[in-house]
């Protein structure tokens, strides 16, 4: 009976929700988080709002899905052109502020493997993709990474890093204990990015011998 009565809340729910996915794609993942909730926590599962509203989450999921799928579609069919130079992906960058805004809508909510679910197949396609357009692109061969570094000679590092010491021994000459402690801080933090830089150029370009 409430069915006949109320049978346009159902299709204006739905159109109301359609109205703001198309003004914000984003708008079906905050959607499926906050009507999914809803829907779980009734306990009149049987009444007329809550079949309204369960139908409503299947068509919200369902455009979360579509969703989904542009974003793996769009990587898939990303095109670099050749002569160009290739910096950061555009599906790297997109990525980014996608995750950004996931994670703040889905962070410690009921619907949150609805999201891990996507996560596994976009960062599967985007390191295939990246790989593909690496091979068709070395734009940053290993003599390219060795002329770099070849500009970073021995004498000059150790020439900024003393440097540095007598910029921080001027700020903290008074406090000898802190110095000591602020520039054996400073030393670590060098020696973490020197090895990191080092791990990366080998796994990158194993068997090049740049150091």
């Amino acid at each position: 009976m409430m069915g006949d009565i109320f049978a346009c809340i159902e299709p204006e729910l739905i159109g109301f929700i359609q109205y703001h996915e198309r003004m914000d794609s984003t708008y079906s993942m905050a959607v499926l988080v906050r009507l999914g909730r809803h829907v779980m926590s009734a306990n009149d599962t049987g009444s007329f709002l809550s079949m309204t509203y369960g139908s409503a989450l299947v068509h919200v999921k369902r455009n979360y899905d579509k969703l989904m799928h542009a974003h793996l579609k769009s990587i898939q069919e990303v095109r670099i052109i050749k002569k160009s130079k290739c910096g950061i992906l555009p599906f790297v960058a997109n990525f980014e502020y996608f995750a950004k805004t996931a994670e703040q809508i889905f962070k410690e909510t009921e619907r949150r493997t609805d999201l891990d679910k996507w996560y596994l197949k976009l960062l599967t396609v985007m390191f295939e993709t990246i790989h593909s357009i690496a091979s068709e692109h070395p734009k940053t061969p290993s003599e390219v990474i060795r002329m770099v570094v070849g500009e970073y000679h021995g004498r000059g590092v150790k020439k900024g890093l003393d440097h540095l010491y007598k910029k921080v021994e001027k700020h903290l000459s008074e406090e000898e204990n802190l110095l000591q402690v602020v520039w054996r801080a400073m030393q670590e933090e060098f020696i973490q990015q020197y090895k990191y830089i080092e791990d990366l150029i080998q796994r990158c370009y194993p068997g090049s011998m740049i150091s």
